[in-house]
């Protein structure tokens, strides 16, 4: 059997394949967290010291192969183009539980709608407590209205300057009050 001495070519693909991974490092969160920034992440897929990530388009797989920054910082990671991506995918099904994925997909579902009525709730309960303290400003501000209305008749009955001089005072205090009142 002769050797050609001629390597496979290697094609670009939307699925790289990383071996020589440290164990403590091949872990699926820490793998999204780095990979992530390169393009959205399809899937990810380890084993041991190996990886399998997937991502949607062949761009961002390229752009995280030819990235200079080393995974993990360790330069002995080694990037490779998987050679079959198609398999990588029916492969991922085989590792995966979907039972387990679908459960706990079922549970997040679950805890992110009783989160969103939960929040619907508190702004309903936000809205009648706005609406009740607006109210209540509004009835204020009309018993201060007939109060500086009566305020008035007795300003123009007053007998004495001091006596006008002290109603003016209380009138020009429930002006201010009702002014900031209509800036609320």
């Amino acid at each position: 059997m002769t050797h050609s001495g001629q390597r496979k070519e290697v094609v670009p693909c939307d699925t790289l394949y990383l071996s020589n991974v440290p164990a403590s490092s091949c872990v699926v969160h820490i793998l999204f967290k780095h990979f992530k920034k390169y393009g959205h992440i399809r899937s990810i897929w380890t084993n041991g010291t190996n990886a399998v990530i997937t991502f949607s388009t062949k761009e961002e797989a390229i752009k995280a192969y030819k990235s200079p920054e080393a995974y993990a910082n360790n330069r002995f990671v080694h990037y490779h183009y998987h050679l079959a991506p198609e398999k990588a995918e029916s492969r991922l099904s085989l590792a995966v539980d979907t039972d387990y994925v679908n459960k706990t997909l079922k549970e997040v579902a679950d805890q992110i709608a009783a989160e969103q009525r939960k929040t619907i709730e508190l702004q309903s309960q936000m809205a009648k407590t706005h609406k009740s303290s607006y109210d209540d400003i509004q009835d204020q501000k009309k018993k201060m209205e007939l109060h500086y209305k009566a305020l008035s008749e007795s300003y123009e009955k007053a007998d004495t300057p001091e006596k006008q001089a002290e109603i003016k005072q209380k009138m020009d205090e429930i002006t201010n009050v009702i002014n900031e009142i209509n800036q609320i």
